[in-house]
This record gives structure tokens, C-alpha cells and sequence, in this order.
């Protein structure tokens, strides 16, 4: 089975997440067109409670030829970041089952407030695993 890992990360706490699973599955990192300040990062916090995406750079992967899709991301504001959102809309996921893996400074459940950024974008919210940024997470359920 194929697994696309879609990361978006501000700060690298993500990304270095991330990069522990490059041997189990094929990695795309998710880049906003124009790189966010601190507080730009604050702004962003209006936009990912209002469910909005930002302006992110082409998909590479073909997300047809995966069977499994994950999506990680930071959480901002107890919701998915602008990026994250942006890439459930434009990498064409309808019918697609993606899971997500949620990354925040409290590790909280924040699986209602992901279901709103699924809800216009055709993908499927498969299961939301919510990660505490300094906790080493077992990603057994990746592979």
C-alpha cells in the first residue's frame, strides 16, 4: 500500500515529526507562497478559525497513485493552519479517505474542529491523531 505524507510546518516541529516516517512512506512538504512572519502567524490564527486556506505552492504528487493519504499539520487557534486546508482543497482528495495527524502545544482532541476543514473539500476524514509538538508519537498506524 502507497502512502503519501503531506506536511505543512511553520515553525519545523512538524516537519521534524515528519521526517521520521521518510523510510515508511513518500513525503511532500506543503509550502505557503509567501512566507509567513510571527505575525503573520498571529493573522493566520483569524483565518484557520474562520476555516480558510492560504496560497500554496502546486501539489508535486499525484494523489491518485496513493492509497493512503496522511495530512499533518499544525493546529492554530484549536483549528487546522491555513496550509492544511488549502492543500485538502487543491489536491483534488474527493473520495479520498485522509487521515490526519494534528500537531499542537497541548496535544488536545481537536477532531470537531478538523470535520469543518474536511467539509467542502470532497475528501473523506478517515481518523485525526492529535500529537503533542514535544512528544516522540508512535506512528506504527502510518505504515
Amino acid at each position: 500500500m502507497r502512502t503519501l505524507l503531506a506536511y505543512y510546518s511553520f515553525s519545523g516541529t512538524t516537519k521534524k515529526l515528519c521526517e521520521q516516517l521518510k523510510a515508511e512512506c513518500d513525503i511532500e512538504e506543503i509550502k505557503e507562497l509567501t512566507k509567513r512572519s510571527k505575525l503573520r502567524a498571529i493573522i493566520g490564527c483569524a483565518a484557520a478559525i474562520s476555516v480558510k486556506g492560504s496560497a500554496i505552492s502546486s501539489i508535486a504528487s499525484d494523489v491518485k497513485r496513493y492509497e493512503k493519504i496522511v495530512l499533518a499539520c499544525p493546529i492554530w487557534a484549536g483549528h487546522l493552519a491555513p496550509a492544511g486546508v488549502a492543500f485538502l482543497h487543491k489536491a483534488e482528495l474527493a473520495g479520498k479517505d485522509v487521515s490526519v495527524i494534528a500537531v499542537s502545544s497541548s496535544g488536545a482532541d481537536c477532531t470537531e474542529a478538523v470535520k469543518k476543514a474536511f467539509a467542502a473539500s470532497g475528501a473523506n476524514m478517515a481518523a485525526v491523531y492529535s500529537v503533542k509538538n514535544t512528544d516522540k508519537p508512535d506512528f506504527a498506524w502510518v505504515r
